[in-house]
């Protein structure tokens, strides 16, 4: 182990056996830890017995304020007459009850006679890591070790004595939510707006709404940089400054043609606006909008107009409705006739004798089915006529019947399934020729 890194007493009676304080006697708690044993050190020259320095093996000198301060003894109980050592008043932007840390706005490690330095933040944040030196920024949008350059989005150079600020999209609403256990936003007390109108005669609203669960307000501050001014580039006009902004919001309205020195919107003309005196957590909801004044006239005539296109729109569209369901019925109907007109038929002479000659049922026609064993035969039939000559008037006196049969072995040689050439070359056929086959 190596007793030489210890910076404290303490510290050096806890890290082993074989470490030592050597104190000088300065009465500040100033010393070395030197490895020895209980008599003395090892090395006798660093800590001398004929000195002011002494020699602290198993515990420490009463006053242990690191250089940075003397002792004076205080009564810690009249009943017993305890006394013990404390730091009087912690010097060189020290604090602590032995003065072991750096005072707020500097860093470094002040023990054993350390030195704290102060933070260098570019302005941006009055206190850092007391250890590291790693600045708090207090400005939202400022990063960095030392605050030193903006973050994405925000522009300006902290380096150069320029704040960073957020562009402010005109006609656009924008909310920001400072988190107290975000360690970017634990310290921002301010938060820097720009934004730069594009319309001379258009009129400017300003809104923003502070939100704090802390009820805490926040302060406001407007300007308009603009040349208009003085004459040249870089004249400031104050807006709007102190001003409280709570949950209620702030919001103002510049007309184009009522304010006097209306300067929005021109070439050399960009609005700076800085939140501030606030602490997180907090939400912030701003906009920056140049919207013209409604015409209602003008919109009541869009509207009517919109209106008789729409109606227009939908008559035509309408129509071609019409005319393509029709077309599609029309087309619907030719492709039915058409296959109607590929079926097969015949005429058929049919010869009503009285008495009947042949008592057999003879068909009209033989429509096989797909399996040839069975077949659809129809006939023609001869109603009654209730013992008169004729039917009655209005009626007829035949009719067609249909019924399903088996075929015969005998018939299937003859209702066999033509080739698909040949069906396709002529499907009209004349079922006749089935006649004779039923007949023998």
């Amino acid at each position: 182990m190596d007793c030489s890194k210890q910076k404290t007493c303490a510290e050096c009676q806890r890290v082993g056996p074989n470490c030592g304080w050597c104190d000088d006697g300065s009465g500040t708690g100033l010393g070395k830890c030197l490895p020895g044993s209980l008599e003395a050190p090892d090395n006798e020259l660093f800590c001398p017995k004929d000195g002011k320095s002494k020699w602290y093996f198993t515990n420490c000198s009463a006053c242990q304020c690191n250089g940075h301060s003397n002792c004076t003894l205080r009564r810690r109980s009249l009943e017993w007459n305890i006394e013990e050592r404390s730091c009087t008043q912690c010097d060189h932007n020290t604090t602590g009850e032995h003065c072991q840390f750096c005072a707020d706005g500097f860093y470094g490690d002040p023990r054993n006679g350390g030195r704290c330095e102060e933070c260098f933040c570019n302005g941006q944040a009055t206190m850092c890591n007391r250890e590291t030196g790693d600045c708090y920024c207090t400005t939202k949008g400022v990063t960095g070790k030392n605050c030193s350059k903006c973050e994405p989005k925000y522009y300006g150079d902290p380096e150069n004595n320029q704040l960073c600020y957020y562009e402010l999209t005109v006609d656009f609403i924008f909310t920001f939510k400072l988190d107290q256990d975000d360690p970017k936003d634990k310290y921002v007390n301010q938060i820097n707006f720009f934004s730069t109108p594009h319309k001379r005669d258009t009129d400017v609203q300003f809104t923003v709404v502070c939100e704090s669960p802390k009820s805490e307000k926040a302060l406001v501050s407007m300007s308009i940089n603009s040349s208009l001014f003085e004459g040249h580039a870089g004249s400031n006009k104050l807006l709007m400054t102190r001003t409280v902004c709570d949950e209620n919001g702030i919001r103002r309205a510049y007309s184009a043609n009522a304010e006097p020195g209306f300067v929005f919107g021109t070439d050399a003309n960009t609005t700076f606006l800085v939140l501030y005196n606030f602490s997180t957590p907090i939400k912030i909801q701003i906009s920056f909008s140049q919207s013209p004044p409604i015409n209602w006239v003008l919109f009541f005539v869009i509207f009517a107009a919109c209106f008789v296109v729409l109606l227009v729109v939908a008559g035509l569209l309408w129509m071609i409705k019409l005319r393509i369901e029709v077309f599609r019925r029309n087309q619907r109907r030719y492709d039915e006739i058409e296959q109607m007109a590929s079926r097969p038929f015949a005429s058929v002479r049919l010869e009503l004798t009285s008495p009947r000659a042949n008592l057999m049922a003879t068909p009209i026609s033989v429509e096989p089915c797909s399996n040839y064993r069975s077949g659809v035969f129809t006939l023609a039939v001869r109603l009654p006529t209730g013992g008169r000559q004729f039917t009655p008037h209005g009626t007829s006196g035949l009719a067609v019947a249909s019924a399903l049969c088996l075929l015969t072995q005998a018939q299937l040689g003859v209702l066999q399934a033509a080739e698909a050439s040949d069906a396709n070359h002529n499907r009209k056929t004349t079922l006749m020729r089935y006649i004779p086959f039923i007949r023998s």
